[in-house]
């Protein structure tokens, strides 16, 4: 006895306890074998052609058996950098070698076009890219069995220097404009974040994501582009926040969703969440449940905001949507902004008003009745006055 596409483990039919966690069933958490299943397939195992899988000719000819000695195949080459797999302007990035099966004799050969340094020797190493632009990054691998490399190509982003997204753009998350695109992660075996037509307002689309699929609340990333926040007020108008439209339904009631909202100030290497909302708190509906395929009307969209003014004046930010779950309908996201106060900081620098702060004569006393004066200003300036009687 189980249960179709539901998890209640507490289910019970003819006064025991269902197994609706077994492979078998049909509920949306299914991941043991009995034990007697276990031994139907070690027997399947054992008869007939099967059992050549694991005999011992077989594991040699596929280098499987535990004795096989691998030392005449080339080194199989891969690098990754961080997990937005985002590089900033002049913001230090690790590459991160990720080669398996090598043995204990290995060079890196590094090679960064565009990068300082540009060439490395080390395992791991640091570089800083002063420019915007594409580059290519190239990993060679010496070892005793052979040699290897392997080229990518990053995008190193200039910043944007705000954020304004109505998801419009049917390419998305890819736009024209390098510094303007975002970027989704998730398992590559599951749904994730993507563009709809839908929307909470008069122009065409939204994002959105359903966790009905998902196996076992694994977690899917939407990050904005790079952010320059330079011009946001550090405190003293209106507190820097990001807006959104949120339209969401619960399911049913094994539904279990949950939405975070974090910041990076260093180009993603650290994370400060500053918003969560499990299941009940996303709920932007009247009904109680929604069923499979929610798609909301006008009025069930509702606007939520989350405080970022920590990232004000920091020119590195990323923000994430991160989305997990299970047994869940659409979440969709719309509208994305920022408002908080916004400086000038060109027109300031050249508007300041000048300001003598002190005083001084030619032997750099304090002296307002020297015929010699210099007039020390608030902007560091300076100006030489000689009276004459």
């Amino acid at each position: 006895m189980g249960a179709y596409s539901t998890c209640n483990l507490a289910q019970e039919t003819c006064g025991s306890l269902d197994n609706i966690q077994n492979i078998m069933d049909y509920s949306s958490c299914t991941c043991m074998f009995t034990n007697g299943q276990v031994d139907r397939m070690h027997a399947c195992l054992s008869s007939g052609y099967r059992n050549n899988l694991w005999s011992n000719s077989n594991l040699w000819d596929t280098g499987t058996h535990p004795d096989y000695n691998n030392s005449e195949c080339e080194p199989i080459v891969d690098f990754f950098i961080s997990p937005v797999n985002r590089i900033c302007v002049s913001s230090p990035i690790q590459f991160m070698d990720n080669s398996p099966l090598l043995d204990n004799n290995i060079d890196y050969s590094w090679s960064f076009v565009g990068a300082e340094p540009d060439f490395s020797l080390d395992k791991n190493p640091i570089v800083v890219y002063p420019e915007a632009g594409e580059y290519d990054v190239t990993l060679n691998i010496i070892t005793d069995d052979g040699t290897n490399s392997i080229t990518k190509t990053y995008t190193v982003y200039n910043s944007s220097m705000n954020l304004t997204e109505s998801f419009q753009n049917t390419s998305f998350p890819i736009n024209n404009d390098p510094s303007l695109s975002w970027s989704i992660i998730g398992p590559e075996t599951e749904t994730s974040w993507a563009r709809t037509p839908i929307s909470s307002t008069l122009t065409t689309g939204s994002v959105r994501i359903r966790s009905r699929f998902f196996d076992c609340y694994k977690t899917h990333y939407l990050y904005t582009p790079n952010l320059d926040l330079i011009n946001f007020g550090l405190g003293v108008g209106e507190p820097l926040k990001m807006w959104f439209d949120l339209a969401y339904g619960k399911r049913n009631n094994d539904t279990d969703d949950l939405l975070v909202i974090s910041y990076s100030k260093d180009c993603g290497k650290t994370w400060q969440v500053r918003a969560s909302w499990d299941t009940d708190a996303l709920i932007t509906t009247s009904q109680s449940t929604v069923g499979n395929n929610f798609i909301p009307n006008n009025s069930e969209w509702e606007e939520r905001s989350v405080n970022i003014q920590a990232a004000a004046g920091e020119n590195d930010v990323i923000i994430r949507f991160e989305f997990s779950g299970d047994r869940g309908s659409y979440l969709y996201i719309d509208n994305v902004r920022l408002t908080g106060e916004w400086i000038d900081i060109d027109e300031l620098s050249n508007s300041q008003q000048l300001d003598i702060i002190n005083t001084i004569d030619l032997l750099g006393r304090k002296n307002t009745k020297s015929k010699l004066q210099i007039n020390i200003y608030n902007d560091g300036s300076v100006n030489k006055i000689y009276k004459i009687d």
